[in-house]
């Protein structure tokens, strides 16, 4: 049981080149209802004047400075470890790319006072559109042989719900569950999965995974590194998704993640993996959106093909 009425929370939250966003992300946390908060914003390395405009404006938020080469889980880390330094209760990792719920911590806490061994995700809603539940949880799917994301609309999760895996967007930790299963791992997942790794060990250990629907966070979820280079294509990136240390879908990283916890056929369900991945994602929607945006002059011809296999297709029933 929490033995606080009001424990310490210090918001962790890395931060790089992203000022449009950091700075309204403080100004929701200015306006929410709890008295025992501390934020630490990890800035690694931004020239964007990201830690002088959060000194100008947000006096009492801590800043670090990284090297430029920490990444989301090395920022991370390092910023948990300085919570913990400072006497945090819990952690509450979460990106800069979000608007928080005046109450979001009141109900955080007030589900972790029940809930003493879990660590607590927040419902993540659209920022445009409200209504619209992106993230509640989510499991390892082996038909998509991928995290597959819990989602839907709003009025459909009103029950808090034990999940197999959070993401680091919005989640409260017990600063006791770093002791007993480590950090983030900052070497083998420097960006993407060191938080649906790190949920799964804590699960390892005892912990449960939770989602509270009345802590709410909204998230500009097209602010995504995908997303940004969809709005300017260009081919590297598909060697970029494979490689790329920045990638949700790099090699090495997925190859970490499904050999940790994805059983003895791990390599099958990887392999699967990467082929929906080629099939869905690279020839349906990448090299569609580059045709259309850089090869322009081809689609009259794309339009003929089409038509001309149509053609074919209904002389065969015939």
């Amino acid at each position: 049981m929490v033995s606080k009425k009001y424990p310490k929370i210090t918001v962790v939250t890395p931060a790089y080149n992203d000022l449009l966003h950091i700075i309204p992300f403080l100004a929701s946390l200015r306006e929410v209802n709890y008295p025992n908060l501390e934020v630490i914003i990890i800035d690694d390395g931004s020239t964007d004047r990201t830690s002088t405009a959060i000194k100008q404006q947000f006096p009492e938020v801590i800043v670090l400075q990284g090297n430029g080469d920490l990444w989301w889980s090395g920022a991370t880390n390092k910023g948990v470890k300085e919570s913990i330094k400072r006497g945090a209760d819990f952690i509450f990792t979460v990106n800069n790319d979000v608007l928080l719920d005046v109450n979001i911590f009141s109900e955080l806490i007030k589900c972790a006072s029940i809930n003493p061994m879990a660590l607590i995700g927040c419902k993540i809603l659209y920022l445009d559109k409200p209504k619209k539940v992106w993230y509640f949880g989510a499991y390892l799917d082996d038909k998509s042989a991928d995290i597959k994301i819990i989602d839907g609309q709003d009025k459909d999760f009103r029950e808090r719900k034990e999940v197999q895996v959070l993401t680091g967007m919005g989640v409260l930790i017990p600063k006791e569950v770093f002791s007993k299963i480590g950090f983030y791992d900052d070497v083998r997942m420097p960006q993407y999965l060191a938080d649906s790794d790190f949920s799964l060990r804590a699960a390892d250990k005892g912990y449960r995974c939770l989602v509270e629907p009345n802590a709410k966070l909204y998230s500009d979820v097209n602010s995504s590194w995908v997303n940004k280079q969809l709005k300017d294509p260009k081919l590297v990136f598909i060697w970029q998704c494979y490689f790329a240390r920045r990638s949700p879908y790099s090699i090495p990283v997925r190859y970490t993640f499904y050999r940790r916890h994805w059983g003895k056929y791990y390599m099958a369900v990887l392999f699967k993996f990467y082929i929906l991945f080629f099939k869905n994602f690279i020839v349906h929607g990448f090299l569609r959106v580059y045709i259309s945006k850089k090869l322009y002059f081809l689609k009259p011809v794309a339009r003929k093909a089409r038509e001309y296999k149509r053609y074919v297709q209904s002389i065969g029933k015939k």
